[in-house]
């Protein structure tokens, strides 16, 4: 019985695998350009934003510098007019000691009551520029602390470990009400509203209910804060 042999070209193995790894390595390769021109892009977006915030940040800032001057400087004003009013009063004080004629010294206590009622107006005038001031620093100042905490949350847009939820100007009362007017602004009819779809309006409803409360300071009374969620 005789044995047969077959032998087959080396070529005829090597050459098609060296292109199918070629073919694959492109393919790796075309994928992986993509996703470095996705990311590059991604990266362009969010330093364009951060560049916005941080310009957005500086204005507050250079808006709020005037006005602490301003307000600095009608303090100051406010704290000459206090002075002139106090000469003033001393001047009427001393008209009644002074010897002169009775014409005379009704003379000088009217021109002093007239300085003083000028002074008087005045410093209501400075007073109303300083609230008017003080106003308008501490809007400036909110828009700060807006600006800072739209950076932070910015910042940590992408963190998946933990979420903080930072509030300011909150009420427990406050954000049950607000839940019913957007219940009723939804058009939710009152026989079909319940404890789930109300829940669904709270301030808070893209987090758990929690489970446990803790006043930092020992304080024993819950305050105001979450009354609906701890209930």
């Amino acid at each position: 019985m005789e044995e047969s042999r077959f032998k087959i070209p080396v070529t005829a193995v090597v050459l098609p695998t060296a292109l199918l790894l070629s073919s694959a390595i492109f393919l790796f390769l075309t994928v992986q350009g993509a996703n470095l021109a996705t990311l590059r892009s991604e990266n362009e977006k969010e330093a364009a934003r951060q560049s916005e915030l941080s310009a957005s940040l500086k204005t507050v800032r250079d808006q709020i510098d005037p006005a602490r001057r301003e307000l600095s400087a009608l303090t100051a004003e406010q704290a000459k007019i206090a002075e002139d009013r106090k000469s003033a009063l001393e001047t009427i004080a001393r008209a009644g000691a002074l010897a002169q004629t009775v014409e005379q010294i009704r003379r000088d206590e009217v021109s002093a009551t007239k300085r003083l009622d000028d002074l008087r107006k005045a410093q209501g005038e400075a007073t109303d520029k300083a609230e008017a001031a003080r106003t308008g620093l501490a809007t400036l100042e909110r828009k700060l602390e807006q600006a800072r905490a739209d950076k932070a949350e910015a910042d940590t847009a992408a963190n998946t470990a933990i979420t903080v939820s930072v509030a300011f100007n909150y009420g427990g009362r406050w954000d049950i009400v607000q839940a019913c007017r957007r219940a009723m602004q939804a058009g939710l009819d009152a026989q079909t509203l319940d404890e789930a779809r109300l829940s669904s309006f709270m301030s808070m409803a893209y987090a758990p209910d929690p489970d446990l409360f803790i006043r930092t300071g020992g304080e024993v009374r819950v305050s105001n804060f979450l009354l609906w969620q701890i209930a």
